[in-house]
């Protein structure tokens, strides 16, 4: 059984491409770990690289004796979660932005503010002093769906009428529109992301010179508008490119990019750099703190929420909260994937982790191209990889979709290990 490499090529890829990044980033590092940081992101690549070969090895045996189950209503399972969130879509924004659910005048106008003004919209996004609205609680309960609304729409879009496909677009430009008046790029290349993967899926795998038009062109879309919104944020060309410096070192001005890259290019050049590369270098900061466990309480922002219900705060614990001693804020400053899993594991188990989260990928890469009808394994494919494309920045995609996550990835493992 031939199963395509695709994804892997992608994700390993995509790490490898911000790693080179990493190495010729025109940033001077005041501090000791740099070489040590490389060394760790190559080795983490390869343990997730490993992992996915052994996962499409398992995936395989899994499949092999597998009749195809019953055809799934997908169409109809589509209708329940698009009537879903049109119910509660409302309270999702209004939770996230922190107004009154039916306030949509309030909501808009914020959101435009971060239109005309990324750099604000951005500053608005994180500023603590604003109450919540709405209850968690209510949150967590239509997060379970809504968090997966998009992804399936993705997955299913071949199969989905012209009316689904009509609402679909609606919400899904609703949703840009929300990202980009957050003034983040998180939001949109995300939905960049699981929109290239379900296509790797509906096309099982397969390059073509069609689907070469389809990836050059989604990597454009993803250039530009992060190109825009990072370099509206910097407020446009600026003269000082120390205003790019992280507290741990300056920018190298006689870096030879300065003099390869065309001059009206610099600032927009600074800000890509900033956006992959900070994380790397933090965590290079973070091998200079002790291990303090965390107790599978800092593996993301939503994780952390969610022991706070309970009454358990233990992000004083983390690398991400220990690090403003070094003036990177927590609220500010991102993290790569590897250091929000190190506050578990430590920065020795993190290997094993990412080997853990390869072999995911691949298992579920297998059964998801192979049964056709398993939606279930799409949807972790898809959200496992994503989060693996964003190893660079921090692991906030499956912050995002945790609550759906905590939800759909238990009921798979069982299915698939206990089921069978």
């Amino acid at each position: 059984m031939k199963i395509s490499a695709l994804p892997i090529y992608i994700i390993a890829g995509f790490n490898f491409f911000t790693l080179i990044m990493y190495l010729i980033s025109p940033y001077v590092f005041g501090r000791q770990g740099f070489l040590l940081s490389v060394v760790f992101v190559f080795v983490n690549i390869v343990a997730m690289t490993f992992g996915y070969f052994r996962g499409v090895r398992s995936g395989k045996k899994a499949v092999s004796n597998l009749v195809q189950p019953k055809a799934l209503p997908l169409q109809k399972i589509f209708n329940y979660l698009t009537v879903f969130y049109a119910l509660t879509f409302l309270i999702k924004y209004a939770y996230l932005l922190k107004f009154q659910i039916f306030d949509v005048g309030g909501m808009v106008q914020h959101l435009l503010v971060g239109v005309a003004n990324p750099k604000l919209g951005y500053l608005l996004s994180i500023d603590e002093t604003r109450q919540a609205t709405v209850s968690w609680s209510l949150y967590f309960f239509i997060s379970i769906l809504n968090g997966i609304y998009f992804i399936a729409g993705f997955v299913l879009w071949k199969s989905l009428s012209g009316l689904q496909r009509l609402v679909f677009l609606l919400f899904l430009l609703l949703e840009v529109f929300y990202w980009v008046g957050r003034g983040t790029n998180f939001g949109v290349v995300s939905l960049i992301f699981i929109f290239l993967l379900a296509s790797v899926i509906q096309s099982k795998g397969k390059f073509n010179a069609s689907y070469f038009v389809k990836y050059a062109l989604l990597l454009v879309v993803g250039l530009v508008s992060f190109s825009m919104i990072m370099y509206s944020r910097s407020e446009g060309v600026v003269e000082d490119f120390q205003v790019f410096a992280l507290s741990w070192g300056y920018v190298d001005e006689a870096s030879i990019l300065f003099d390869v890259v065309p001059q009206e290019l610099h600032t927009s050049m600074l800000t890509v750099f900033s956006y992959l590369v900070q994380g790397y270098y933090n965590t290079a900061v973070a091998f200079d703190l002790n291990f303090i466990p965390s107790w599978f309480g800092g593996w993301n922002p939503s994780i952390q929420s969610f022991y706070s219900v309970f009454g358990a705060d233990l992000s004083g614990n983390t690398y991400i909260q220990r690090l403003d001693v070094y003036g990177i804020d927590p609220r500010i400053n991102w993290h790569s994937s590897y250091t929000w899993f190190a506050n578990d594991v430590s920065f020795y188990g993190v290997p094993l982790v990412m080997f853990l989260l390869g072999y995911l990928i691949g298992y579920s890469w297998v059964k998801a191209v192979v049964v056709e009808n398993d939606f279930l394994s799409k949807l972790i494919f898809i959200l496992l990889s994503v989060s693996a494309l964003f190893n660079f920045a921090n692991n906030s995609f499956i912050a995002y979709h945790f609550y759906s996550f905590l939800f759909v990835f238990p009921y798979w493992i069982y299915k698939n290990k206990f089921l069978r």
